[in-house]
């Protein structure tokens, strides 16, 4: 019986805190640069970066999409 109460605890003490990381965590689109997130979505060939990222739950401004791909176009690799 004590093992079973100590195993429900762990069960629970787990689930509370998955709960509060889940609840606090930061999306990924969120913690990414921009630019970063612009030239993934251009090399993974999902189409226009502006249509691409107002499909998002909350989109970024479109100027700073702009500005993203605008410092993408003017990145030269030599």
């Amino acid at each position: 019986m004590l093992f079973f109460l100590f195993l429900l605890y762990g069960v629970v003490n787990n689930f509370v805190a998955i709960y509060r990381l889940a609840e606090h965590a930061t999306p990924e689109i969120l913690r990414t640069p921009l630019h970063e997130l612009a030239l993934t979505i251009k090399l993974l060939k999902l189409g226009d970066i502006g249509a691409f990222l107002n499909k998002a739950i909350e989109p970024p401004p479109l100027d700073a999409v702009a500005e993203s791909v605008a410092l993408l176009k003017g990145t030269r690799f030599r």
